[in-house]
């Protein structure tokens, strides 16, 4: 899995303005609220942690939420003692909101059918079938530099690094390097 930065200008704003807007719905005690609690929050908690919440407001901590949030998010927000679950017109603003470092997450596609059939690649070499094969690796190296992560540096060569080594050497056993 890699990650792409989030881009600033009116896409951030927009951004602040629609998670300050979720946080709202979340933390202020209304009929809305409660609908979304019901509908989703209770829902995933019952399922992936086997646990039913039937009171609203709930009783879990509105600080570890928050947190939670934000951390996913890629939010940072100013720690002040947020009024949680109160009959309240607004909690947060923009205001509250230090930094954004969200991003996209993009996956690696191992499993997609595209990719499984330029594996073959080595199986196209030994067959003899040496356009075909050059297609697959030129298919490979393109989808790993698209997919390619900034944030970290891998141990060892690059994956289209080495695809490209081997397309070079598939050139060199047609004589056409």
């Amino acid at each position: 899995m890699h990650e792409k930065k989030l881009v600033g200008g009116e896409l951030l704003q927009e951004f602040k303005e629609y998670f300050i807007d979720f946080l709202n719905l979340l933390f202020i005690k209304s009929k809305e609220g409660e609908k979304f609690f019901r509908l989703h929050i209770y829902a995933e908690i019952a399922k992936y942690y086997d646990y039913k919440i039937a009171s609203y407001p709930p009783d879990i901590t509105g600080g570890g939420l928050l947190h939670a949030l934000c951390y996913h998010f890629g939010v940072k927000l100013k720690i002040i003692d947020y009024p949680f679950f109160q009959n309240l017109e607004f909690i947060f603003n923009i205001a509250h909101i230090l930094e954004v470092h969200g991003s996209a997450r993009t996956y690696d596609l191992d499993t997609s059918e595209i990719k499984q059939v330029c594996k073959r690649y080595k199986d196209k070499r030994k067959a003899g079938k040496l356009h075909d094969c050059i297609k697959e690796l030129k298919i490979l190296a393109k989808i790993h530099s698209v997919l390619s992560n900034d944030k970290t540096e891998p141990i060892g060569p690059l994956p289209e690094a080495y695809f490209l080594t081997e397309l070079a050497e598939v050139y060199y056993k047609m004589g056409l390097s």
